[in-house]
């Protein structure tokens, strides 16, 4: 992929790898089409209606000249959804590895910064984007280890 893009694999849930070892039977396809997609989900929030970077920190505002090209309603990263749209998720065939971005040319120079446009980070994780994907992978183990009878 192209851009930007976050790229997450089932050996990061640390506290958890153990229980799925223990489990390796297990297809974690599901596991991690519910992380791939929560992620997504957490940058398009982002980018819609927190537009502040991971840590909490409010992007920069439009510099004054390119604020006279916009109309009212248009906000940061937002205005026409072509970025919002673009944020999808890919699970490896495996299903230990899911990757969540944009293929959009621009999309790294949004989140990073180049030259004179200043970064508006939105992908990456804050620390409750972790804790959501903690909880989502507990969620799922939990019902495996209980057959679904919760």
């Amino acid at each position: 992929m192209s851009g930007v893009g976050f790229h997450w694999d089932i050996a990061n849930f640390a506290a958890l790898q153990r229980r799925v070892d223990l489990l390796s039977h297990m297809d974690t396809r599901e596991l991690m089409d519910g992380v791939g997609a929560e992620v997504a989900s957490q940058w398009k929030r982002r980018i819609e209606f927190e537009k502040t970077t991971p840590q909490g920190v409010a992007w920069a505002p439009w510099s004054n000249r390119y604020k006279k090209t916009r109309t009212a309603g248009q906000s940061l990263l937002f205005s026409e959804r072509h970025l919002w749209d673009s944020i999808t998720h890919l699970l490896s065939l495996d299903g230990k590895e899911v990757d969540v971005g944009s293929n959009l040319i621009y999309a790294r120079t949004q989140n990073k910064g180049r030259g004179k446009i200043p970064a508006r980070q939105f992908a990456g994780l804050s620390s409750e984007n972790k804790q959501d994907l903690r909880e989502i992978a507990n969620d799922w183990i939990n019902q495996q280890l209980t057959g679904g009878l919760q």
